[in-house]
């Protein structure tokens, strides 16, 4: 809105400290230090990583938001915030270096990989998101196929970058929506799997390669199958 932020109140809590009440963070609509914009309708995500604060926009019903030219259009975007008093800043762009557009964050999530593909013990604490591909490379029938793309930021790079990998491209699966990120262990092999819940097209499995520094994920999805897909659109798990 364009309504002045709201200010901390001067009341007390119930322990009888101090209640600085709510400050307004964020408002969309302005240039960041590094002159990239900062904008969108909505939060989708918030998370703490490591000693800062991210938040995953989406452009939904926004005028910014012009899939059909992607050129002039504005894409859902990872914002930083590096101090409580300090201004959100633009960390991903997620349509930057030739990729897709993408409406709004679908999911953002924190994991941490104890062991690596192959078995071999690991510390790896990573900030992944994912979204649903709005326009990639067109198939051979009128429409464009679509994907899912998810980025991992590479805190230990200078400076920390983010890489994206495009999961299950083609015409086929349903609506390709993420949903929901979880980190299981296998108990026989001992390779921590993440999987990616894909909203119709199912759940998609992947491990983490040291020698990498990358998720390798596979090239289907492990449940339902191959070329197969949910008959309700699946929302979370567990």
């Amino acid at each position: 809105s364009d309504t002045a932020p709201p200010t901390a109140s001067s009341g007390g809590d119930s322990s009888g400290g101090a209640d600085l009440g709510w400050m307004q963070s964020y408002k969309a609509g302005y240039r960041d230090s590094q002159a990239q914009w900062a904008g969108g309708s909505e939060v989708m995500h918030i998370k703490s990583h490591k000693g800062k604060l991210f938040a995953f926009n989406g452009y939904w019903k926004d005028s910014h938001y012009t899939p059909q030219t992607p050129g002039s259009s504005q894409s859902a975007q990872v914002l930083r915030l590096d101090e409580p008093n300090g201004t959100w800043q633009v960390d991903l762009d997620t349509m930057a270096e030739g990729r897709p557009t993408h409406m709004k964050g679908n999911i953002m999530h924190t994991v941490t990989f104890t062991t690596d593909s192959k078995g071999r013990p690991v510390d790896r604490t990573l900030l992944v998101a994912a979204s649903h591909s709005d326009s990639v490379s067109r198939g051979p029938g009128p429409q464009p196929s679509t994907a899912i793309s998810f980025f991992i930021r590479h805190d230990d790079a200078s400076p920390a970058r983010w890489s994206a990998t495009q999961l299950l491209p083609g015409l086929t699966g349903g609506r390709k929506v993420p949903r929901d990120i979880e980190i299981h262990t296998d108990t026989v092999t001992n390779i921590a799997r993440i999987f990616l819940l894909c909203g119709d097209s199912g759940v998609i499995s992947g491990a983490w390669d040291e020698e990498q520094q990358t998720i390798i994920w596979d090239d289907h999805t492990e449940y339902p199958g191959p070329g197969k897909k949910f008959p309700v659109r699946a929302l979370g798990m567990t």
